[in-house]
Order: structure tokens, then sequence, then C-alpha cells
């Protein structure tokens, strides 16, 4: 009766939910079957597993349960691979010894490097240790597994880097280049000659560049797991030290190319620092550069072109055109912090990149002409004119009375001269806060000269 009261009360094209349907499951050994289990489809894979723990006592973490060629994983949906409400399955029991071993390589992330030889030949065991810690543990595999395409594939989508460790023959691998370029640009140092040298390779991997932001909390996770390693092992997962973007590790005819260079900076407008010189000293190209993409693209262009009084001017007046945008909206987004706050609340604001002044030649740092059209948009620019400018007191003075502020940056000697000084207190200068100043100045010059003995190339003060 209650059956019959159900299926009136259904309406004629009522189907049950796949939710509610109970699949019936063959379990197949090499032997023939094993056992039969009836689950919802919905059930996940280590539902199933446990179901057929309870039907024939084989451990979970033993069991590798397959439909057809396709594996039934924990996390997987049993609707993912069975269709209507029956299905074939076979269990192959994984050896006690593999079970051990991937316990032991998730349980840390140097279980992997500390594993005997013989548990770093096993296909489980290492893809069980990359999944869970990181591309780079594909060092710690055999020889034979780094050759293995599916591990090497599956290593370097996790880390682009993993590339490095791979066999020679998967190096030269367009698939396998491309997943790894796709997660870290400069994975493709590692690639063969022949693709680094390919034209239409390099094209689709400066393209499909990407770092999204899920890769990007992964390995913060992976390097906060790692902080007790010491240097070398940190390495594994650290933060790449090294350019990303492909294009440097481009062979030099395809960073020649001009559409090569234009796809590279359509994700990444630096990219240009990396294209060949043909490209870098096209005055037209540059020019076209630094009215898309802003002044500070000057610093990418080539030593003629940072000499070259017309293309610095130009970059000086875009730059001059950003920081007026800039403050426009900016003026829009802090009017109640001004209406509340003090003025010089603005300054902090307004602070934008540098002027591109600090990348001319020096004949042109020590132009007049260009540095005053620098200083009439920042003064800030003085810092990168030629010291023969700052301490002449004819050109500090006009440049003073173009833009105030500009005294901060005069030279000790000008600071003793009465008319200067007397300057310097009609617009609002305090003496002891200029002296204040150039001492900052000076001392900022000690630190970068510090920087430059170590070999790095900082910004002259």
């Amino acid at each position: 009766n209650f059956t019959q009261r159900s299926s009136e009360a259904c309406p004629p094209n009522f189907e049950r939910r796949p939710c509610q349907m109970v699949a019936q499951l063959v379990v197949n050994g090499i032997g023939g079957k094993l056992c039969e289990v009836a689950i919802r489809i919905s059930a996940s894979g280590l539902q199933v597993k446990r179901e057929v723990h309870k039907a024939i006592g084989v451990p979970v973490k033993d069991q590798r349960l397959f439909v057809d060629a396709v594996e039934l994983k924990n996390s997987m949906m049993l609707s993912d691979v069975v269709q209507g409400g029956s299905a074939s399955l076979s269990l192959v029991r994984r050896p006690a010894e593999y079970s051990k071993w991937i316990l032991a390589v998730m349980s840390r992330p140097e279980g992997l490097r500390l594993a005997p030889s013989s548990a770093r030949e096993i296909h489980e065991v290492v893809g069980a240790a990359i999944k869970q810690w990181g591309g780079r543990l594909l060092k710690y595999a055999a020889d034979a597994l780094r050759a293995d395409r599916r591990l090497v594939l599956a290593a370097v989508t996790s880390d682009g880097m993993a590339l490095q460790y791979a066999a020679e023959a998967l190096r030269a691998d367009q698939e396998v280049v491309l997943a790894a370029v796709t997660q870290q640009g400069a994975a493709l140092q590692y690639a063969g000659d022949a693709l680094r040298a390919n034209r239409e390779f390099v094209l689709e991997a400066v393209r499909s560049r990407e770092c999204s932001e899920p890769r990007l909390k992964r390995a913060r996770v992976h390097v906060t797991a790692m902080q007790y390693f010491n240097d070398v092992e940190m390495n594994l997962v650290g933060v790449p030290t090294m350019p990303s973007n492909a294009l440097h590790y481009a062979a030099a005819e395809v960073r020649a190319d001009r559409e090569v260079v234009m796809a590279a900076m359509a994700r990444d407008p630096t990219a240009l620092r990396f294209a060949g010189n043909d490209v870098k000293g096209d005055r037209e190209f540059m020019l076209e550069v630094i009215r898309v993409h802003g002044s500070n693209m000057l610093g990418c262009a080539s030593t003629e072109l940072k000499a070259d009084r017309g293309v610095v001017l130009a970059a000086i007046a875009k730059h001059g055109c950003e920081r007026l945008s800039s403050r426009e909206e900016r003026l829009t987004e802090l009017q109640d912090v001004v209406d509340r706050g003090p003025r010089r609340v603005l300054g902090h604001c307004w602070r934008l990149s540098d002027s591109p002044l600090k990348f001319a030649s020096a004949n042109l740092r020590a132009d007049r002409e260009v540095v005053l059209a620098a200083a009439a948009h920042s003064c800030s620019a003085l810092q990168h004119a030629a010291l023969e400018l700052m301490t002449d007191r004819e050109f500090v003075l006009e440049a003073e009375a173009q833009r105030p502020g500009v005294l901060r940056f005069a030279s000790p000697q000008l600071r003793e001269d009465p008319e200067f000084m007397a300057l310097a207190r009609s617009h609002g200068f305090n003496v002891a806060e200029l002296g204040h100043w150039q001492q900052v100045v000076r001392d900022a010059g000690i630190v970068h000269e510090r920087l430059r003995a170590r070999g790095l190339e900082v910004a002259r003060v």
C-alpha cells in the first residue's frame, strides 16, 4: 500500500535524484570476484574503500580501485567513474611497504629526501610527496621516475622550476615545458636549446605565462612549512630570486623579435628589459612604449636612446602627466582626509615613481634644460642631477624660483651662502631642517655605496 501511494503521489516524469541512487558494485581481484558492495552513487572513493574493507578486510590504505583504466581516488566521487546503477571494479592491493612510505613522505617535507633509494623508485611514493609538498621534490626521485612524463607533468604544474630535475628528453617536450613556464616563467632556462630558439613556442609561452593567486598562496604555505630547513633545503620551494619572465631565457634571435617582445609586454611591461638591443634601440618603438606604459620605461631603453634628448624629454613630459593624473584621482579619494587632517598628508599620498631623469645619460643629467624640465614636475628629480649643477648657485636659484622645494637638494657649500639661505627662509624652510635633510641624503649615499660594493645596482643619491 505504501509503495502504491508513493508512486501515485509522484508525477509521471519523476526521476530519483542522483544522490539517492544506489549503485551495485562488483569488486574483482586477480583470481575473480571478491565481493559485492551496494552504496550511494554520490559516495566518495574513500567511502567505497571503507565498504570494501568491511566486506573483505583489506585495509583502506592498501586498496587501489579501478573502473576500466581509471583509478578511483579517495577524493573522487563514485559518480565520476560509474555511469548507471552497476559497475565492475578491479582491486589492486598495494604492498604494505608502499603504504608505509607514502605516509612517511606526506607527514614531513624532508621525508622523500630521507627515504631509501628503493622508496624513491616507487611512482606512488614520489607522486604523493610532490602533491603534498611541491614539484621540486622531483630532485630526489629515481632517474627512471624523472623520465616519467606523467609524474614530471604533475611536478612542473605544481612548481615550474621542477623542470630542472626532469630527464633531458622531457626538457625538450613542448607540453611539459609549456606547463612549467605557465607556472613559472624562469623555468624556460631549463628547456632544451631548440625550444628556447623556437619562435612560435616562445610566443605561446609568454602569452600563457600566469602566476595566479592560488599558486602564490600555496607557495607561501610551502615556505612556512619548511622554515626549519637549512638554506639548501629551503631552496626546494623558496621564492625564486631570478627574473621570472620567460623572455629573459629565450634565445637571442627570439628576444629580437618585436612580436614576441610585445606579447611578453602585454602581461608584464617590464619584460622589455630582456628584449634584444635592436628592439630597445628602436626610437619610434620606445617613444610609443613610453607613451603607453609610462615614463619609467625609459629605464629599458638602449644606452643610445638614454642619451637622446628628445626621448628623455618625452619621458619627462609623460612623468608630469602621470603626476597630474594621480593628484586629481587622489584628491577625490582623500578629500575627507584632507578636510580633517594637515595639508602635508597630500605630500605623502602624491609620491609616485621616481623621475625618469635617473635613467638619462650623464651628459643629459648635466643639461640645464633637461634638468629644469624634470624639476618642473618633481623637485625630487634634482637628486639625479649632475653634481656640478647642484653646486651652481645660479642654476639652483633658477630652479627654486620655478618650483619651491629644490633647495633641499642643494650642495652643502650653497647652504653657507647668505643669499641662498635668505631665499630658503623666504620660502618657509627652516635652516636646521635643510641641514638635517642633507645629512639624510649623505647617509643614504653611504648606504648605497656599500650596496654597490656588494655588486648591487642602485640609483645615485
